[in-house]
């Protein structure tokens, strides 16, 4: 999370949170990213909750002696139909021109979302710590399970 995320609340830089406060707004983060990113709705997201794993790389870019950043990693489930209203919402942002038009930009830089298996979708995920994400979390699925 960045501090520019609790803009509006009584939470301000460089407050130190319980780690309750903290997750609770990890939460709040994760469901305004389902819909931000894939139209998924948070009423849609069933046992939403962090998983016991993180990834963590050096940030040298930042500007601040031995810098990281953290990526939490969460898990939750949806329906067919949730998959299938994100699709029609997801395709009518992107094919209606008004209303394409009329929304900020990172509300319609995606343009389509769909169901990925690791069994076929490896060459569809971009190098990086999104790969490397993405291969720690079914690793954790095929060691512990949900």
């Amino acid at each position: 999370m960045e501090w520019k995320e609790f803009a509006g609340t009584s939470i301000h830089a460089g407050n130190i949170l319980s780690s309750k406060q903290l997750l609770h707004e990890m939460k709040k983060g994760v469901q305004r990213e389902m819909v931000e990113e894939a139209k998924i709705l948070p009423k849609d997201l069933h046992s939403l909750r962090p998983l016991d794993m993180r990834y963590i790389q050096a940030w040298p870019e930042s500007g601040v002696p031995n810098a990281h950043f953290m990526y939490q990693f969460w898990h939750a489930t949806i329906t067919n139909t949730a998959m299938y209203d994100a699709q029609r919402d997801m395709e009518t942002l992107t094919h209606t021109v008004d209303i394409h038009n009329a929304l900020p930009k990172d509300l319609i830089e995606k343009d389509a979302v769909t169901w990925w298996s690791p069994k076929n979708g490896w060459d569809r995920i971009r190098t990086g710590f999104s790969k490397k994400m993405t291969h720690m979390y079914f690793n954790y699925l095929q060691k512990y399970g949900l």
